[in-house]
């Protein structure tokens, strides 16, 4: 698992590079949140169980 908060230039760079390798990518600059293929995760109980997944 990895997370980034470095800003959306690192997350461009890094962030799918880990991702196509399998690893768990959580990311909070927003650069992926409108792609239909990426899981928006939405903490405080909405919906948690996507990490299950």
């Amino acid at each position: 698992m990895a997370f980034f908060i470095a800003g959306a230039q690192i997350s461009a760079l890094c962030g799918a590079a880990d991702a196509a390798t399998g690893c768990l990518v959580v990311d909070v600059s927003g650069l992926f949140s409108l792609e239909q293929a990426v899981l928006l995760m939405v903490p405080g109980s909405i919906n948690d169980d996507v990490l299950a997944n």
